[in-house]
């Protein structure tokens, strides 16, 4: 059970990443 738990938090990590790119892309428009 606790392996499982490991893979849920590495999914929590893309989760972040794919929120960059819009706050990228927020940037840009502000510049």
């Amino acid at each position: 059970p606790t392996v499982n738990r490991q893979p849920s938090t590495a999914n929590r990590q893309p989760s972040s990443v794919n929120c960059l790119p819009p706050t990228a892309l927020r940037s840009y428009q502000s510049l």
